[in-house]
């Protein structure tokens, strides 16, 4: 984010928190400024349309998947790791949830573990 600060919109609006003396002293909060500031107010809808449109690619590994719809959720849906979970069973291609089972795994990790070993 710090190099989102040396030039333009974001540079402007950093040095006007500065000359106001209003820059927070906690990393937190500011990134939560920064993301208010220059977030789309599309953003969220975005987010949640790709969360529910996002599959497993036909040339993508389960680990390549699991880390591209962690980045989503994290960024989008307020869900817990077992509606992760729930997610990634139906997300995944039929014929590697027929290789895995349903045996209902409480973690992302598990369902890691379990696919890893099935795609080989």
């Amino acid at each position: 984010m710090v190099h989102l600060l040396r030039k333009g919109r974001a540079l402007e609006w950093f040095l006007q928190l500065r000359a106001q003396q209003k820059i927070p002293d906690e990393w937190d909060t500011f990134q939560n400024i920064f993301i208010d500031q220059f977030t789309s107010p599309l953003r969220p809808a975005q987010m949640k349309q790709q969360w529910h449109e996002c599959v497993q690619k036909s040339n993508e590994s389960v680990s390549e998947f699991i880390v591209r719809l962690r980045g989503l959720w994290k960024e989008g849906p307020q869900e817990t790791e077992a509606d992760l979970v729930q997610h990634l069973y139906a997300k995944l291609h039929a014929e590697l949830v027929q290789l895995i089972g349903v045996k209902d795994p409480l973690t992302v990790d598990a369902l890691l573990a379990q696919a890893k070993v099935a795609e080989q």
